[in-house]
């Protein structure tokens, strides 16, 4: 029997599994070392030049930023994250952050997961999560309140390789809740510097 043409005179294209889509994206963002478009493992990016590898898989890194709160004030933020990556894609960092304001200040002891994407050779973005524990202390008149929360944050992190050891990260959104019986939402963008050994 002589096989069925589309109107055109061609054979119909194969539909996709739809199915199979979330595995095969899954396996791409995992794969190690892997540049989105890249058909070398860690030597071609999007733009087609050589990767430029970090001098090792650990770092420390200083930040600076805001806290912009919703149902709290404003306030100004400072912080030390130290972490390792794992197979060029997964990141696991401890950070520590301290702020301070008019009438506020806090501390913040947290860990960090984030998944690592490849944009380019120098250009890299982290898709993180951040749980842990705050403190608050609040002047009152003749106290301080202290007051404690839960601590759950989602993050895009923008990542510049200045050379194989140091690399400017950004981050201009930072969404964070606070949790001890009620719900508080903070905005936190921050920028810092990285060194990576």
């Amino acid at each position: 029997m002589p096989e069925r043409h589309s109107r055109l005179g061609r054979r119909p294209r194969p539909t996709p599994n739809v199915q199979t889509m979330p595995a095969l994206v899954l396996a791409l963002l995992l794969a190690p070392g892997v540049c989105l478009g890249s058909e070398t493992p860690r030597t071609i990016c999007l733009d087609d030049r050589p990767v430029l590898a970090p001098a090792g898989p650990w770092h420390v890194a200083l930040e600076g930023g805001a806290g912009i709160g919703v149902f709290f004030t404003h306030h100004g933020r400072v912080g030390l994250a130290v972490g390792r990556t794992f197979f060029h894609r997964v990141e696991l960092a401890l950070t520590l952050h301290y702020g301070s304001g008019t009438n506020l200040a806090s501390h913040e002891e947290s860990v960090r997961v984030g998944l690592l994407l490849h944009l380019a050779r120098r250009l890299d973005v982290m898709m993180g999560w951040r749980v842990g524990h705050a403190g608050f202390y609040i002047p009152m008149p003749g106290e301080t309140l202290r007051t404690e929360s839960l601590v759950a944050s989602v993050l895009g992190e923008l990542r510049y390789a200045l050379s194989p050891s140091f690399e400017l990260r950004v981050a201009p959104f930072v969404g964070t809740g606070y949790w001890n019986g009620l719900w508080a939402l903070s905005l936190e963008p921050y920028a810092g510097l990285a060194w990576r050994f």
